[in-house]
């Protein structure tokens, strides 16, 4: 699903992902307060309306998970957890093909849970998948970089290894 610009994208991602610490030591506790609230009332609105089971398996998505994760962590909501936690295991058992650098950072939600919020209860597969698309992917010749567009960088010219 695309209906986030990526200007939206930007802001709820950096309102979840910045929670209590919004601004450090910069901004009035009020003005953090409100803040945090508004990152809560997007989570609420995002999961309110938006079945995970329904999102792609892509950057945007991927990164939107990793706030909702970042959130759940700092507010201590479980409902946000176990929306990505939905998300992870649905495309988990669909499988996807990993194919290009848009679809790993989904994986980053998985990490950071198993890293942070479940430590010892191991790591998604699917999480596995994409590290192993990392160790494999297509490369430039000239600096060992990944292509970016993977194994579909023969769909566009403009993205010839270098």
């Amino acid at each position: 699903m695309r209906s986030v610009s990526f200007l939206k994208l930007f802001i709820i991602v950096s309102l979840f992902v910045a929670g209590p610490s919004f601004g450090g030591d910069h901004w009035p506790d009020n003005l953090k307060n409100d803040m945090e609230n508004a990152a809560i009332a997007i989570a609420d609105n995002w999961t309110d309306d938006r079945d995970p089971t329904k999102q792609d398996w892509s950057w945007g998505e991927g990164v939107l998970a990793y706030g909702l994760i970042k959130t759940a962590d700092w507010s201590g909501r479980s409902d946000f957890f176990n929306w990505v936690d939905d998300y992870l295991i649905h495309h988990q058992n669909e499988d996807p093909d990993i194919v290009w650098s848009d679809h790993c950072s989904p994986a980053i939600s998985a990490f950071y849970i198993s890293a942070n919020m479940s430590p010892g209860n191991g790591v998604y597969p699917i999480a596995e998948k994409v590290v192993n698309y990392i160790m494999t992917a297509p490369r430039t010749e000239s600096q060992n970089l990944l292509i970016h567009l993977g194994e579909r960088a023969d769909v566009f010219p403009y993205n010839v290894p270098g």
